[in-house]
């Protein structure tokens, strides 16, 4: 004995319909041949109003902000870190305190000056110090 359905079950053959009719919608949305729908059109006295409304509530356009923006820093002109500091005997003097020393600093835009003193200079590697009509100041 055999029990062999000769058609679909019912659900599934209105399964398949709902599919298939998706399916054609979906591409006829996208190929252009069932238009979408529009949004109802608001009469143009209303859409000027609310354009005035947000405009008198946010007068610049930008919208609230999910952040502070950071503050700008700008480089300090005459600021410097000291590199080094070298102490340089000069030739031919043996007495006490005839050295020169030579102190090195990198200024914050990346360029290296080389200052020179008759004394010991208070500075120290990096030490951040200020360059004011060449001479150097702590900070």
């Amino acid at each position: 004995m055999e029990n062999t359905p000769d058609r679909l079950h019912p659900l599934m053959t209105v399964t398949a319909l709902a599919v298939t009719a998706a399916a054609l919608a979906t591409v006829g949305v996208i190929t252009g041949v069932i238009p979408e729908r529009a949004a109802p059109a608001a009469p143009a006295g209303a859409a000027a109003a609310t354009f005035a409304t947000r405009l008198a509530a946010d007068p610049l356009g930008i919208g609230p902000t999910l952040y502070a923006p950071q503050p700008l820093v700008r480089a300090c002109e005459d600021c410097a870190t000291v590199e080094s500091v070298r102490r340089l005997a000069k030739p031919g003097y043996a007495e006490q305190g005839a050295d020169q020393w030579e102190i090195r600093v990198r200024m914050e835009d990346g360029t290296m000056l080389t200052l020179a003193a008759e004394s010991q200079p208070s500075w120290h590697a990096g030490q951040h110090v200020r360059l004011v009509d060449g001479v150097l100041m702590s900070m």
